[in-house]
């Protein structure tokens, strides 16, 4: 899936994935940290941090994406920062993404986070045709109790292999994904640094 605009696709409350062709400026908080990733090629990547006072979020992202933030609210998701990487070989035959989401508590209707859990996964089988669910399990973020799922997608465009992990705090969902397409891609050190890099402030 390539396009020249942000492409969107939803279930429930959760972004599933975001794919760009973009180059958009943005200002933003980052700064240079000893936190370091190994890319295709063996070479260590840089990560930046990306801090937003407003909703006490703090997450870091390899040096070499691009970021969007404050995209706002679409489709009821209130997409705080999407960090996004395309091209390899210089082509653009490969795209990883990585989102932030925090919505308002109203979006659970009561349920608790297993509830919010299990009724997702319900929503995404429902919903997307060839969904292979890989992992559903409890987790820990930012010291809250939280639940990851690991899943691909496939359709006309080839497969997308995607982490989700979402947490409850202050009346908010915080949902933290990273994507990759083709999900060949897909890489595990990649999602797991981003995910464990994540601050929310109490």
């Amino acid at each position: 899936m390539k396009c020249d605009f942000i492409c969107l696709i939803f279930s429930g409350p959760l972004l599933l994935t975001i794919m760009h062709a973009l180059d958009v400026g943005q200002e933003f908080s980052a700064a240079a940290v000893v936190f370091f990733d190994f890319d295709d090629n063996s070479s260590i990547v840089n990560y930046l941090v990306f801090d937003d006072m407003g909703s006490g979020v703090r997450i870091k992202y390899p040096s070499n994406w691009n970021m969007l933030d404050k995209l706002g609210n679409i489709s009821g998701n209130n997409i705080l920062v999407d960090f996004y990487h395309t091209g390899i070989n210089n082509t653009l035959g490969y795209s990883e993404n990585a989102n932030v989401i925090v919505t308002s508590i109203d979006a659970m209707q009561g349920k608790s986070l297993d509830e919010f859990t299990n009724s997702t996964i319900t929503n995404l089988m429902d919903t997307l045709s060839n969904f292979t669910l890989q992992e559903s399990a409890s987790t820990v973020i930012s010291g809250l109790p939280a639940h990851k799922i690991t899943y691909t997608v496939a359709g006309n465009q080839p497969e997308v292999k995607q982490t989700q992990v979402w947490t409850l705090k202050d009346n908010r969902i915080f949902v933290i994904s990273y994507s990759a397409e083709p999900s060949a891609y897909f890489n595990p050190r990649t999602s797991q640094n981003i995910l464990d890099s994540l601050l929310i402030r109490r």
